[in-house]
This record gives C-alpha cells, structure tokens and sequence, in this order.
C-alpha cells in the first residue's frame, strides 16, 4: 500500500488522503498485550465452598515480578446460574462429587496496582486445568 500511494503521488503529483483506516497503510489494528498471568486453586469447589482471594499477576517477562492484583471470588451455583442443588451442597467429602456435574461462578472484582500504560481495554481470559489438561477455556470480562 505504501509503494502504490508513494507511486500514485510520483505521476500525480497529489497527496494520498488517508481517510479511513483501510487506505491508510500506517494504521494497524490494536492487538492484545499480555500484562501477566495469576494461578488460582479451585480445591475449595470440592467441598462446596465460596472463596475470596487477591491474586497477584505476575509480569509475563519474569523479571518484574508483580504487575498488580486481582480480587477473584467464585462459588457453586445451579445449572440455571441460581442457587446449587442440595444434592451437591451436603457432600463432605469432595471425593462424593465424582461423576457430577458442578455448576460455578467466578468473578473477578476488581484489579489494581496494574501498569498504567497498558491499562486501556483491559481484559481477562482464563483457562481450567486439570492434571490431564485444559478442561474448557473462556474470555471472562472486558471492561
């Protein structure tokens, strides 16, 4: 695209005018930028209980340690988004839950302390993991 233009303006004469992002070859639509990644345990959803936790966000280069926080709670729900099933909220031992299908919410609160050049459009994705893999994974928010 730039040599067309820079041709166009050699024979004509005319400056290119630029005014939509498709002819403009200078223009690149924003990508995505990593700011960090968190881990968080889920073992308290074995025995049916709500967790609140700040997790921190570590820098995805290594170096810089930290790059802000995460407020994350999550808790067993119904299938329908409501409360859970009795069934699921009596067992005791998360070893009973095998073979059932467990309902959850996670959301995440708030964050702070992020970097503030790379805080416009913010994001979080996350993925489930279980010792044999990736069990599902999702975008959860913008905002």
């Amino acid at each position: 695209m730039i040599r067309e233009n820079l041709n166009e303006y050699f024979n004509d004469g005319v400056l290119p005018k630029f005014d939509s992002k498709e002819k403009d070859p200078f223009w690149d639509p924003p990508e995505p930028l990593l700011i960090g990644t968190s881990y968080l345990s889920l073992k308290s959803l074995g025995y049916t209980l709500e967790n609140k936790l700040d997790c921190k966000i570590l820098s995805s280069e290594g170096a810089e340690g930290s790059r802000g926080q995460m407020m994350v709670s999550y808790w067993p729900v119904g299938e329908n988004g409501g409360e859970p099933s009795d069934d699921v909220l009596v067992e005791e031992d998360p070893n009973e839950l095998l073979g059932k299908s467990i309902w959850f919410r996670v959301e995440i609160d708030a964050a702070k302390g992020l970097p503030k050049d790379l805080c416009k459009n913010t994001f979080v994705t996350y993925q489930m993991k279980h010792e044999a893999g990736v069990v599902f994974s999702t975008e959860e928010r913008k905002g």
